[in-house]
């Protein structure tokens, strides 16, 4: 079951068939059990990224797993795009960190490590300071896109315009 939930469930040995429910609660029983194995030996930190991007279950999931955290020597770390919110963020033990949008002088440090100073780029590099309102995430998300998708050539910090349909 637990290889299941982590996508690596071996094809030849399928989990039970469970109410959703009862699923869930078998879960969260072999995860306590680890956790509490674990915050007996030692601090841990656990990280989930992107929740803006997190589905209904999932988000669920989370706040149990918040829930089940409290008072254990864990800290769990989470970030989100502005905008996103759930019940466990009105928490006495959540504390929020907003990253602010960059200074200007800042935004245009970052593009040029990640892009580079080819003059091939200069121009780009103006549309995605534009664009980005400052973001760091969307800088660096919008940067690796291009690169993905054949746009830039070369490698972090030194591309050029292979496509200039990317102007």
């Amino acid at each position: 079951l637990v290889f299941d939930f982590m996508g690596i469930a071996d094809p030849a040995h399928p989990p039970p068939a469970l109410d959703p429910e009862v699923r869930s609660r078998i879960l969260f029983e072999h995860l306590k059990v680890l956790l509490e194995a674990v915050a007996s030996v030692h601090p841990s930190i656990v990280l989930w990224e992107d929740l803006h991007w997190i589905d209904g279950g999932s988000d669920g999931f989370l706040g149990e797993y918040v829930e089940l955290t409290a008072g254990m020597p864990v800290l769990v770390l989470a970030n989100s795009r502005p905008g996103y919110q759930a019940p466990w963020m009105s928490e006495p033990h959540y504390t929020e960190i907003v990253v602010g949008p960059l200074r200007d002088d800042e935004l245009r440090e970052l593009i040029a490590e990640l892009l580079g100073d080819d003059p091939s780029v200069r121009t780009l590099a103006e549309r995605i300071a534009a664009q980005t309102g400052g973001n760091p995430f969307f800088v660096e998300e919008v940067v690796r896109a291009f690169a993905d998708s054949g746009a830039l050539a070369g490698r972090p910090g030194a591309y050029v315009l292979a496509d200039e349909t990317a102007e």
